[in-house]
């Protein structure tokens, strides 16, 4: 039973996640029909033309909107802690207004990776202070692609919390850092 809850869950979120694509193409849909509905009832040069004006500007509209709204909705990475809550790293456009585009196949990045993992190790101490330190475990580059932005890219970064030199394995203690060095924490994923 558990398993089929787990699926219907997750047949909810895939159903979520792709309603702006589907609307998109509906939307889509609905403007070639009534171009070409438009085009053979009128006649009339003028009256096409303005038709077809009209309905790429609600085409556009819907497209612009769409994305706009689904920009930043899915976590770039998540897990679940050990209490099974799901928690993941939430991007926005905003994040990235600061942040110096970068091309990975031109030189650097702008924030140096000793630099970040500085940046995320003096964030863990406030963040994580119920431990006695907190470690990098592994850290990955994630490029930002949201509603056609390119050239922003950000560190995820796995972190390994030390209490009474115990190592704290578990997925749930991340972080990610931006090229302008803002942090991102981990947020609780609602159901």
């Amino acid at each position: 039973m558990r398993a089929r809850a787990a699926y219907n869950k997750q047949r909810q979120g895939d159903s979520q996640r792709y309603t702006h694509f589907v609307l998109l193409a509906v939307a889509q849909t609905l403007t070639q029909n009534a171009l070409r509905a438009g085009c053979a009832c009128a006649g009339r040069y003028e009256y096409r033309v303005e038709m077809k004006i009209i309905l790429t500007v609600i085409f556009m509209l819907t497209t612009v909107s769409c994305f706009a709204d689904s920009c930043g909705e899915s976590p770039l990475i998540s897990t679940a802690n050990a209490d099974g809550k799901k928690v993941g790293i939430f991007a926005k456009s905003r994040d990235f207004e600061e942040s110096l585009k970068w091309d990975i196949n031109n030189g650097e990045p702008p924030l140096s990776i000793s630099k970040a993992v500085e940046i995320v190790q003096v964030w863990s101490k406030n963040y994580y202070s119920k431990f006695d330190t907190v470690l990098v475990h592994s850290f990955n580059m994630q490029e930002f692609t949201c509603w056609g932005r390119t050239g922003h890219w950000l560190y995820v970064f796995q972190l390994i919390p030390v209490i009474d030199g115990n190592r704290l394995f578990n997925s749930s203690y991340m972080a990610a850092v931006t090229m302008s060095g803002k942090v991102l924490e981990p947020q609780t994923i609602s159901e």
